[in-house]
């Protein structure tokens, strides 16, 4: 998917979505706390909201929560544009991070109320994380 099909909502400048994907880029598994304290220190977005990412077919399976709606439609565009791509993450990169919300961990089954979902980002997609595994 290209950004001719998505277009970059104004809610965040391609400044900041750059500073992202270097960040990731340069790291690989890179967690919500990682990005946040970038976006934060450089100043180049507010983070804190009243908003949660999910997926849209399971919204009590939390991606993060208390996100600003420019940090959810930055993080959203670079998924959908594919320059950066969700994979499972173990709650001890959040705990070493220094935050882990406070709700209960996601047991892999859709539920009634909400569970949290760790994952961290990366610039390729999972299979290729999981081929490289193997090997």
């Amino acid at each position: 998917m290209n950004e001719q099909q998505h277009p970059q909502p104004d809610t965040f400048t391609a400044e900041t979505a750059d500073a992202v994907i270097a960040l990731i880029q340069e790291r690989q598994h890179v967690t919500f706390v990682e990005i946040e304290d970038l976006l934060k220190r450089g100043d180049l977005l507010p983070t804190a909201g009243d908003f949660s990412m999910s997926f849209t077919n399971q919204p009590n399976t939390l991606l993060w929560m208390g996100m600003s709606n420019a940090w959810i439609d930055l993080m959203e565009w670079l998924m959908r544009t594919e320059k950066i791509f969700p994979h499972p993450a173990e709650m001890l990169m959040y705990l070493v991070d220094g935050a882990v919300p406070a709700i209960p961990v996601w047991q892999g089954r859709a539920t009634k109320s909400p569970r949290w979902l760790p994952v961290c980002f990366c610039t390729f997609p999972l299979e290729k994380s999981k081929q490289s595994k193997r090997r």
